[in-house]
């Protein structure tokens, strides 16, 4: 199924011709399944030790782990095939050959801790084997000068099995290799090294030989890479402020203070120039910068293509939100609503109100305090307060939205609802 879906061949088109050979002598020896026998009883004794050896092994189609059991059962050793799985390599990020083996390991290390859990027996030695000396030099070695990829796979091994030594085994002897390259039923039947492990796993465990020569220092290209101290610096916008404080008015409060800030340490600097007496409190010039400023930057954020096409003297798309409200720039830079009503008797802030961005945090505490100014009025008076200064896209809708979160509107609402009277 896998060399099929690699074609790209659509369900109704033909699939190639080795694919379909390989197919139909699977498919004529499926019912020599029925004829194989799987013991169910491993032949385990209680008062005999008893051994768990997992075997991993991968090729560029899969990677699999078989786990066997090792019992003594009348001074005569028993190997047992316990349980087995596979899974197919992946095809789109496709991996290396050792980056396979060490995805077998990991995979036999969950499958080791899984039969483990299920089995509860106390005692029990594990012995985990695989044919990749490079895998087993990764195991071996601290893992923090190599890429995430063998990091995260080496730490997660140790965390499942511990510190349990990784042995060698050579790749004919290794019963998981019938996994990662896949075998017919008519080869697993009469397979000793499948069903019951290598011939030498019945001998004495202290006799096995567990190494071959795996090198201390093994480095593949672009597995391994040179440790960098990097240092990251954090700049927080000017919009950062907007985000810890859900009130307009402590907003532009904060923005006038660190205004002042900064003018006090310019001033300490220029020593030729004449101390100032700053008042203690805020001054109404200051909070009327603080807000052109929240303003400037919000709408910098969110209409930067319009105002740069403005800026340039160009019309604004005819595709733009804003196009008919025929937006233009003031004398301090603030986006506002152009002359649809420059024949009104209205205020110069009704008439040119300020746009806001629907879908900022500035815009909601805005409504939040036209809300509270108008003692928690309704989508309408709140509506009509909002207008005063300020044109929002959609704002009916918005505003709904910020009077719903309101616990205390939504407690008058309940309160101002008159009990029905039923007459008899």
């Amino acid at each position: 199924m896998r060399d099929i879906w690699k074609t790209g061949k659509k369900w109704d088109e033909a699939i190639p011709t080795e694919i379909q050979t390989a197919w139909d002598k699977f498919k004529e020896e499926l019912p020599i399944i029925e004829n194989l026998q799987l013991p169910r009883w491993f032949q385990y004794n209680p008062e005999q030790p008893i051994e768990l050896h997992g075997f991993c092994d991968a090729s560029q189609r899969a990677y699999g782990a078989a786990i066997y059991t090792k019992t003594v059962v009348k001074d005569k050793t028993q190997t047992t095939l316990l349980v087995a799985k596979t899974k197919v390599a992946p095809v789109k990020n496709k991996l290396t050959i050792p980056q396979l083996e060490l995805c077998a390991a990991t995979l036999l290390a969950k499958l080791m801790k899984r039969t483990i859990t299920a089995l509860k027996i106390a005692d029990i030695n594990i012995y985990t084997w695989s044919d990749s000396k490079v895998v087993l030099a990764w195991l071996q070695r601290t893992p923090s000068k190599q890429n995430v990829f063998i990091v995260n796979r080496v730490n997660e091994v140790h965390r499942l099995l511990g510190q349990v030594q990784w042995n060698y085994v050579k790749s004919e002897e290794n019963p998981a290799d019938l996994l990662s390259r896949g075998a017919l039923p008519s080869k697993l039947q009469k397979n000793t090294l499948w069903w019951n492990g290598p011939a030498w796993l019945k001998t004495s465990s202290s006799k096995i030989k567990r190494a071959e020569g795996i090198p201390k220092e093994i480095v593949m290209n672009n597995e391994e890479f040179q440790e960098l101290t990097v240092f990251i610096t954090k700049t927080n916008g000017p919009l950062e402020l907007l985000t810890k404080f859900s009130s307009w008015k402590k907003t532009k409060r904060v923005m006038a203070y660190c205004k002042r800030f900064i003018d006090n340490c310019r001033s300490r600097n220029a020593s030729e120039l004449p101390k100032k007496r700053v008042p203690p409190f805020i001054t109404p010039t200051e909070l009327q910068w603080a807000k052109t400023t929240l303003i400037k930057l919000v709408q910098n954020e969110h209409f930067q293509e319009e105002l740069t096409r403005l800026s340039n003297n160009l019309t604004i798309k005819r595709t733009d939100h804003l196009k008919n409200l025929d937006p233009y720039i003031d004398e301090e830079g603030v986006l506002r609503v152009g002359d649809r009503l420059q024949n009104s008797s209205l205020r110069f802030n009704q008439r040119h109100p300020i746009i806001l961005p629907t879908k900022c945090h500035m815009t909601d505490i805005i409504i939040q305090n036209a809300h509270y100014e108008t003692l928690h009025g309704g989508t309408q008076l709140t509506f009509s307060q909002v207008r005063q200064e300020h044109w929002i896209p959609h704002g009916k809708n918005k505003i709904k939205h910020i009077i719903r979160s309101c616990k205390h509107a939504s407690t008058l609402a309940l309160l101002s609802q008159s009990p029905k009277i039923h007459k008899n």
